[in-house]
């Protein structure tokens, strides 16, 4: 297996061969998800995206990067833990400002994502997915 690199540097993805010698050929697409695809001997054959595992906790860093890349506006999630009740409101606003590290499971992120930035929980995944790229 080796990485694949165009002519001006940049990263393609991943190549290598079954025990066939089959060639494989897996790129990254924009959102992350991986594509795989198989040289027939003449041809590079599409195929199916392989599934990605969703890191489950990532830097404070890379999560507002991901809302940045994503389109989302940190003043919609103050916003929207403002809204919430003492002493939710207090927890979550600490939670979020003063977090090192966000988890993929926390109910509060759950919660605002889903309330005040009618999220999906793909939606929610994907800036997980995103994030870890940074």
């Amino acid at each position: 297996m080796y990485y694949q690199i165009d002519e001006n540097g940049f990263y393609l993805g991943i190549k290598s061969e079954n025990n066939e010698g089959m060639e494989f050929y897996t790129d990254i697409t924009p959102t992350g998800m991986f594509n795989r695809h198989k040289f027939d001997g003449t041809e590079w054959i599409e195929g199916e995206p392989l599934p990605i595992e969703v890191p489950q906790v990532i830097t404070r860093r890379q999560f507002k990067i991901a809302l940045a890349v994503l389109g989302k506006n940190e003043n919609d999630i103050l916003n929207g833990i403002n809204q919430l009740p003492e002493p939710t409101k207090t927890i979550a606003l600490i939670s979020y400002t003063e977090a090192g590290t966000f988890e993929r499971n926390n109910p509060e992120l759950i919660f605002v994502g889903k309330t005040f930035l009618q999220m999906t929980d793909e939606q929610i995944d994907e800036i997980f997915i995103i994030g870890n790229q940074y």
